[in-house]
């Protein structure tokens, strides 16, 4: 089902992705096609909808960081973590896993390093969608 959308060098339309690249891309999209049972609109869908909120969500982020509210810091940190790990975006997921440890730790003091990553790897998921349009 994904040779449909995808062939040996990436998507027909833009090559946007390289089945052999794995983490230099920040979509894994064979094991989202797996994920999603080879359902592109879909997956395409649910990619939008996460780049839509994300600016809310690093924005809350932040603001729960500045008022060392840990326990929103850990919950929305946890949101990003699933809805980037079902979308196959590994290192965003690894982020938020690991902003979400600095949260449960009393690490807000040190988030500002991983939520610049996380700005950067959910851009870099942006460009990477622009792919699908």
């Amino acid at each position: 089902m994904i040779r449909r959308y995808a062939n040996a060098s990436g998507i027909e339309k833009g090559n946007a992705v390289n089945r052999n690249d794995g983490p230099t891309q920040p979509i894994d999209l064979a094991a989202a096609m797996e994920r999603f049972d080879g359902d592109l609109p879909f997956f395409r869908t649910l990619l939008g909808e996460f780049i839509s909120v994300m600016p809310d969500r690093l924005r809350l982020l932040e603001e729960a960081a500045g008022r060392d509210d840990r326990e929103q810091f850990r919950n929305i940190a946890h949101g990003i973590r699933g809805a980037a790990g079902n979308l196959g975006a590994g290192t965003v997921s690894e982020l938020a896993r690991e902003l979400e440890g600095l949260g449960a730790a009393s690490g807000l003091p040190n988030a500002a390093g991983p939520l610049k990553a996380l700005r950067r790897e959910i851009a870099r998921i942006e460009r990477y969608a622009g792919a699908f349009e």
